[in-house]
């Protein structure tokens, strides 16, 4: 992103003086706001086409239109500013994002105007995403975004093939600590888990290898949702907060929940109770403590051994 205004890039993003979105105020304060969109209008050309928006507008959301269309370089005397790296698209969801502090995406079609996928349709909405993102740190644009961020949690969600290795660098560019960079490291753990203990071949290996900022958040984001009891690996997937168990002599990776399996177990448990075998206490055994299934076999063991031990039923027995 560039101007004749400046020589630099615009600086990366900060605090804009606890300015709250125009959505956020009450409504009598709101009412004081009209006149952002009633001001002069300024022009923000973007690949060879002019929007044409209110000027105060422009300035109460960035920093970066403020400084061009109120500074002392030929945008503020023109009223116009040619904006670079960003596409007439990304500007749309901008200009929506100004007037209404949301945005909405279209239908996803290709540069032909074909229709797509649902898995590549999905993939371009990130990829969408992630462009408006980017600019909008660039420019320091009035947020939070944590809409964003839900949305493209949603679609991800949904299927993780569809993140690609440009979505992954342009997340891992952003600063420490954004919503973006977070969400595609948390989206990445279960299967750089699985590729660590051998059950798939391991994805996005030069984004590790090349990327510093998103290796070292999966270092730190890995140990804190992870641990060992025994011959099981545990953790809470950080995307879902599902809980994950990788039972690693099998090399299987299951994600929960189990309810169904766990109430099917509690049912035959009480039936039954002498066809529990050995192997069945262990493996309960060396699940997580607080896990659904171990009250139940642990309570059956319980039974059994008070049973054995007791006279009166020794002698009921006989």
């Amino acid at each position: 992103m560039s101007t004749s205004a400046t020589t630099e890039s615009p600086p990366k993003r900060r605090k804009m003086d606890d300015k709250p979105l125009l959505r956020d105020l009450p409504a009598n304060q709101f009412l004081n706001k009209l006149n952002l969109f009633k001001s002069p209008e300024a022009v923000v050309s973007v690949q060879g086409k002019d929007f044409t928006l209110p000027k105060a507008l422009l300035c109460y959301n960035s920093p970066y239109f403020d400084r061009a269309f109120n500074g002392a370089f030929k945008e503020a005397a023109e009223q116009k500013l040619s904006m670079q790296g960003c596409s007439t698209d990304t500007f749309a969801l901008l200009t929506q994002w100004l007037y209404t502090s949301q945005i909405t995406l279209g239908e996803a079609t290709d540069d032909q105007g074909s229709r797509l996928t649902d898995t590549e349709k999905m993939s371009q909405k990130i990829t969408q995403l992630l462009d408006f993102l980017k600019v909008a740190d660039e420019i320091q644009l009035l947020g939070p975004f944590d809409s964003v961020i839900q949305m493209m949690k949603k679609i991800i969600i949904v299927d993780r093939s569809i993140l690609t290795t440009i979505h992954i660098r342009t997340a891992a560019s952003f600063l420490n600590g954004h919503g973006a960079r977070k969400l595609f490291v948390g989206a990445y753990v279960k299967e750089y888990l699985q590729c660590l203990h051998g059950c798939q071949q391991l994805k996005f290996r030069a984004e590790l290898d090349e990327v510093d900022s998103f290796a070292a958040d999966l270092l730190r984001e890995t140990p804190a949702v992870r641990h060992y009891t025994r011959s099981i690996l545990y953790f809470k997937d950080p995307l879902t907060n599902e809980q994950a168990f990788l039972k690693l002599a099998d090399r299987i990776m299951l994600l929960g929940p189990f309810d169904d399996v766990i109430n099917a177990i509690k049912e035959l448990v009480p039936e039954d109770r002498s066809s529990l075998q050995s192997e069945h206490i262990r493996t309960a055994a060396e699940l997580p403590v607080g896990h659904a299934i171990r009250k139940p076999i642990a309570q059956a063991r319980v039974k059994d051994y008070l049973a054995s031990r007791s006279p009166l039923n020794q002698k009921d027995r006989i």
